[in-house]
């Protein structure tokens, strides 16, 4: 994970609020196509709210944690052949 941050090269994805008890606002540029999913602490797959092609420019996209239980998540942003990978808590 900390290769593919280095390799993306700027701050991709912005998360807020963060830490979260429900609502999160996940916010990147986008240039053509976007797939951003939300992993478990065991690696799990549990949401991909993106996988498409968007249009251009600032991207704002919404998720609701209410139903995951409390912990960890990563959420792995890919935009082309850039990929960022960022931590959510949920209380």
């Amino acid at each position: 994970t900390r290769e593919q941050n280095r390799n993306a090269g700027t701050n991709l994805l912005t998360i807020s609020p963060n830490p979260t008890r429900d609502r999160v606002v996940f916010e990147f540029e986008n240039e053509d196509y976007a797939m951003l999913q939300i992993f478990d602490m065991r690696g799990r797959l549990v949401a991909t709210p993106v996988n498409r092609k968007l249009p251009k420019g600032k991207q704002q996209i919404r998720y609701n944690f209410a139903d995951l239980p409390s912990g960890i998540y990563s959420v792995r942003l890919h935009l082309g052949d850039r990929v960022q990978t960022k931590q959510v808590v949920k209380r």
